[in-house]
C-alpha cells in the first residue's frame, strides 16, 4: 500500500497471457507523461526480410530503363511507403492481437471454453509470436546503430 501512495500518478494494467503461460504480465506506467518521439534517418532494417512482400516490392520498384540514381531514389521512396504500410503497423498489429487474445482468454475464463476458442487462441498466439519476432529484430538492430566512443 505504501508504494501506491508514493507513486499515486502511476497506472498498472494487467495484460493478456502469452504462449499459454499462467502468468499475466503487468504494464506499469506513469500517467500524463508523453512518450518522446525522435526524428529518424532512413535505414535498412533486417526485419524487413521476414516479410513476404519485401522482395516483390523491391523488384517492382527497380526500373531497368532508368539511371542508377533515379532507381535508388525510387527504391527509397517505395521503401518508405512499403515500410509505413507494413512495418510501421507492427505495433498496431501487436496491440490488436493482444486485445483479441485477452478477449478470448476472458471468454474462456467465464466458462465458454469451446474447442473453437481454444484453436483461435493458438492461432492468435502464433501470429503474435511472429509479430514479436519482427519487433524484437527491429529493436535489436536499432539498438546496435547507436555509436559509442572507443575506450582509451
Amino acid at each position: 500500500m505504501l508504494a501506491r501512495l508514493d507513486f499515486s500518478d502511476g497506472c498498472v494494467k494487467v495484460l493478456a497471457r502469452q504462449d499459454f503461460s499462467d502468468h499475466h504480465p503487468l504494464l506499469i506506467t506513469p500517467k500524463n507523461v508523453p512518450h518522446p518521439v525522435a526524428a529518424g534517418q532512413f535505414r535498412f532494417e533486417s526485419a524487413w526480410l521476414m516479410d513476404s512482400t519485401y522482395k516483390e516490392m523491391m523488384v517492382a520498384s527497380w526500373k531497368n530503363d532508368q539511371t542508377v540514381l533515379n532507381n535508388l531514389l525510387n527504391v527509397q521512396q517505395e521503401l518508405r511507403r512499403w515500410k509505413f504500410q507494413t512495418f510501421d503497423q507492427v505495433l498496431r498489429m501487436k496491440k490488436q492481437l493482444m486485445a483479441r487474445i485477452d478477449g478470448v482468454q476472458r471468454r474462456m475464463q467465464r466458462g465458454n471454453s469451446s474447442r473453437g476458442l481454444w484453436w483461435l487462441e493458438i492461432k492468435l498466439q502464433n501470429e503474435l509470436r511472429h509479430i514479436l519476432k519482427k519487433e524484437e529484430l527491429m529493436w535489436f538492430q536499432r539498438s546496435c546503430t547507436v555509436t559509442s566512443k572507443p575506450v582509451n
